[in-house]
């Protein structure tokens, strides 16, 4: 297994030397020798292109282990990683090397043809292998079959058994096939869910409901009338099963063991609250949530680990060695003593959140319908120099922001806090309870941040910049989840009642403003859909994201009590700008170009008025697991859009970044630029609208622009769509006093 080490990662091809033609050759020695004096004007490449994606899984979800006595998996609800047991390097596996998906349900190891066997809930099943993923979509595929969810995989032999709902599935992974099926074996020839498989020379053993089940290997296993449910006497499901020693082990609903020898059924006394029931070189092993015990012949057991302060998720035994799965923590290596998983947030991410602090994976967030929703973990983490680490937060936050240069969380059922450098503290609202969730975080100026209660209160809090905290009555506010504040100070809050429809109120304490957006014409004129999120441009429209499509109120910053407001719906292919499509998340990016998340058509980006189509990312054509975007974030520093999909948490690297405050240097990537490179130049460190030109060292312009933001993206492709020839090439910028001087340089080989 040691070849599957960066066999999926993404990496730049580096041409030998001796095989570049010699004109390429001669461009990169001129490389080498403008280098040291390019880099005087140009800042070192950029970690991410454009264009590049980036999963953020967390691995400390707890996963349950398969391997070898050379290799451990460890298989999560989104995770999947391995690690030799000679170098412990923990690795990844994701989408974005070629899976099918990031929500798994089983996977099995079959050392024969050293492949991973990865089964979905749809049926899908990956066979990850030294070079490459084969997928199988039988299961999927089969009309035939209703429910088609994967729950357990197991290497008997030299086949993978897959148990569901839809029966049993057998896998030759020497072959990459399916060979064998058993479905409809229930009574009557009914489906019956498969929980767990073992078997012997004689006979299959299942799992099940309805309780153990046997098959005779010699009769013809696909008539279900030779499937014989076991008379036990006992009235509980069977979770699990193993073989061994001519006896049948079970592990029955109430968590505890069960033999059957010879036709006699005892229950294996003290084996208590058991959680898991493994076989490793033929020797029987279960665990409970602290202890690890090896099973004797005749039903004894005796302890071979004990840690009362690690739970115990799942193991894996190499020799004397152990290997335990917790939650939250990772892989635990009991010789060792340390713990083994690969970079990510500590709980699975649910809303992201960007600041001047960082980059936040929070563990909570909102559904496109306004419904909180939280994750197994409850700890937040922070995204800094590529790594993330756990954030010193409180638990299940769920809204953040930055006021006067401390950290503010606000949490599901238990308040706000503020975070500094000498600890958390709990902020104490005048009036309420510390158990209320805090759904919105607004600042206003540095002297004034807005905070919202995820409740029906009928108001908001402000707290000042000297620490005073106030309340404002709101008329008619209820469970506020998000709050934008415009150029005139006027809050705009999206409201989301738990039995009606997602509204817009704007308010402004000041003024006395305070009105809900309707239907009406001149109160809106909103149209007759599910409110889903919102975003304001630099221009002051702001984006409305709906059930049915997108619209824009326009110069909000003008609204006052008596103001007429209507709804303004872009033009986009002779209709309204993605009319029937179901919108969750709206975002404005600093070049101004909008960006679109859906429940059904993955991401869209058009252009500032959505007049023009850019990009849209689906499952097709993208790292993307589903067609659903809950949430979409951008880090404006660096240009990643963040994007949290059930399961699964992504950041893909636009063309758009903050202006800057002043010309200073660029940062060009890449440089240089390879033949196989096919993606874009991108130019960093620009104001906004600036003017730059890209010249050949003799002057002859190939590319020029007006840049909206802090960055300019080139296809590298001329005018008539060839792709310029090697050389030098200069970058002009034309400055805020209108006076043009190169700003950069780059190469092309």
């Amino acid at each position: 297994m040691r070849k599957l080490d960066g066999l999926f990662a993404r990496r730049i091809r580096i041409t030998c030397l001796k095989n570049c033609p010699s004109v390429k050759f001669f461009w990169f020695l001129i490389f080498q020798v403008l280098f040291v004096f390019c880099s005087q004007t140009v800042i070192g490449q950029s970690q991410i292109s454009v264009g590049s994606w980036r999963i953020h899984t967390s691995y400390l979800e707890g996963g349950y282990l398969t391997g070898s006595n050379q290799t451990v998996f460890s298989q999560g609800k989104s995770s999947l990683f391995y690690f030799s047991v000679n170098d412990l390097d923990p690795k990844p596996l994701t989408v974005i090397d070629g899976l099918y998906s990031q929500s798994f349900t089983a996977s099995a190891f079959d050392p024969a043809s050293k492949k991973l066997i990865v089964g979905y809930q749809d049926g899908t099943v990956d066979l990850v292998g030294e070079k490459n993923v084969q997928r199988l979509t039988s299961i999927r595929d089969n009309p035939l079959i209703s429910n088609k969810n994967i729950k357990s995989a197991k290497t008997l032999g030299r086949f993978v058994y897959l148990t569901g709902d839809f029966g049993i599935a057998v896998i030759d992974p020497q072959k990459a096939a399916f060979v064998s099926s058993f479905i409809n074996i229930g009574p009557n020839g009914s489906a019956l869910e498969v929980l767990d498989i073992d078997e012997d020379s004689e006979s299959y053993y299942l799992a099940t409901p309805l309780g153990l089940i046997i098959g005779d290997k010699d009769e013809n296993l696909n008539d279900f009338r030779n499937w014989h449910l076991q008379n036990l006497n006992l009235v509980i499901e069977i979770r699990r099963l193993a073989v061994a020693e001519e006896a049948v082990y079970l592990i029955g609903s109430d968590n505890k063991i069960y033999i059957l020898e010879q036709g006699n059924l005892s229950w294996m006394i003290g084996a208590d609250n058991v959680i898991s029931l493994k076989k490793f070189e033929d020797q029987l092993f279960f665990s409970d949530s602290n202890a690890i015990y090896q099973v004797d012949e005749g039903g004894s057991f005796l302890q071979v680990y004990n840690q009362d302060s690690r739970e115990i998720f799942d193991f894996h035994i190499v020799e004397d060695d152990i290997y335990i799965s917790q939650v939250g923590k990772g892989i635990f290596h009991v010789s060792a003593n340390i713990h083994i998983g690969p970079n990510g947030p500590s709980s699975a991410v649910n809303g992201f959140h960007w600041d001047k602090n960082g980059t936040w994976a929070l563990p909570a967030g909102f559904q496109f319908s306004g419904a909180p929703i939280t994750s197994v973990g409850n700890t937040s983490s922070v995204l800094k120099d590529g790594n993330w680490s756990e954030a010193i937060t409180p638990d299940h936050v769920i809204s953040k922001t930055v006021f006067r240069d401390s950290d503010y969380f606000g949490t599901i059922g238990s308040g706000l806090w503020k975070g500094s450098d000498a600890g958390l503290q709990e902020i104490v609202l005048p009036g309420s309870s510390p158990n209320k969730s805090i759904g919105a975080l607004e600042v206003q100026h540095e002297n004034l941040l807005w905070i919202g209660i995820f409740n029906d209160f009928g108001g908001l809090y402000k707290l000042s910049g000297n620490g005073d905290i106030s309340q404002v009555q709101v008329q008619g506010l209820q469970f506020p989840r998000k709050i934008i504040v415009d150029r005139s100070g006027n809050l705009w809050i999206l409201q989301t009642p738990p039995n009606g429809q997602n509204r817009i109120r704007v308010f402004n304490e000041s003024t006395g403003l305070n009105r809900l957006l309707s239907n009406s014409t001149n109160q809106g004129n909103l149209p007759n859909a599910e409110i889903r999120d919102m975003d304001i441009d630099l221009e002051g429209n702001l984006w409305v994201g709906t059930s049915t499509g997108v619209f824009y109120l326009p110069f909000v910053q003008f609204v006052n009590s008596s103001s007429p407001i209507n709804a303004v719906f872009p033009i986009f292919d002779n209709r309204q700008l993605l009319s029937g499509v179901s919108i969750t998340s709206v975002l404005t990016a600093p070049d101004q170009t909008k960006w679109f998340g859906t429940e059904r058509d993955g991401i869209w980006q058009f252009s500032e008025l959505g007049d023009r189509r850019l990009g849209h990312y689906t499952v097709d054509n993208s790292p993307l697991t589903s067609a659903l975007i809950q949430s979409l974030t951008l880090d404006p520093i660096s240009g990643e859009l963040l994007i949290v999909q059930p399961n699964a948490a992504f950041s893909f690297r636009t063309n758009s970044m903050v202006a800057f405050e002043s010309l200073s240097q660029l940062k060009i990537f890449p440089n240089p630029v390879r033949p196989d490179f096919s993606g874009d130049l991108s130019i960093e460190g620009l104001t906004d609208f600036s003017q730059i030109k890209i010249t050949t060292s003799a002057g002859r312009v190939v590319y020029s622009a007006q840049v909206r933001g802090g960055k300019a993206t080139w296809n590298i492709m001329e005018g008539l769509g060839g792709r310029p020839g090697p050389g030098v090439y200069l970058v002009y910028v034309i400055d805020a006093l209108g006076q043009e001087r190169v700003s950069g340089k780059f190469v092309v080989l």
